[in-house]
């Protein structure tokens, strides 16, 4: 029975010892991190309008920029069969990270017109940069009479997301 103690006094004992060196051997660190996210914002804005008129000046074209930057509003008035307008455009990368343009939408527009643009997608547009292209409008050679006195407006938006590596 003497000998059973003892093992067990001193098996207490080594414990006892082996719990103070792990707990001289150990602390506890306690960090802060801050995380902050960034912005997509990408906006469009149309340049100086133009036409193929040379003579005859009696149709016209405008565009305006959205409110929020994400679109252009193009508006012909009084345009007749091959009436073609161009418009510049220049799309900026206002947010805080990189930036995707995939393309732009058009919405709203007649049958009478064929729309087009030359811009390619963009990968990675960077912080303030930018990049430009030209949507070209053109009244169809095949429209007939009905398409005289007539206002049409149709929407080019910018289709944005994040860039991911």
């Amino acid at each position: 029975m003497k000998k059973f103690k003892f093992i067990s006094l001193a098996l207490l004992l080594a414990f006892a010892l082996m719990g103070a060196a792990f707990a001289a051997w150990s602390d506890t660190l306690t960090g802060n991190a801050t995380l902050e996210t960034g912005e997509l914002d990408a906006s469009i804005a149309a340049g100086t309008v133009s036409d193929n008129e040379t003579t005859l000046d009696v149709a016209s074209v405008t565009a305006t920029s959205s409110a929020d930057g994400n679109s252009i509003t193009i508006t012909i008035d009084n345009a007749y069969p091959g009436y073609e307008a161009s418009i510049p455009f220049t799309v900026t990368n206002d947010g805080t990270i990189p930036a995707d343009i995939s393309d732009i939408t058009y919405t709203g527009v007649s049958g009478a017109l064929t729309v087009t643009d030359n811009f390619n997608a963009v990968d990675n547009l960077n912080v303030g940069d930018t990049a430009s292209g030209t949507i070209t409008v053109k009244v169809n050679d095949e429209a007939n009479n009905a398409t005289q006195n007539q206002t049409y407006r149709f929407t080019a938006t910018i289709n944005v997301s994040q860039f991911n590596k």
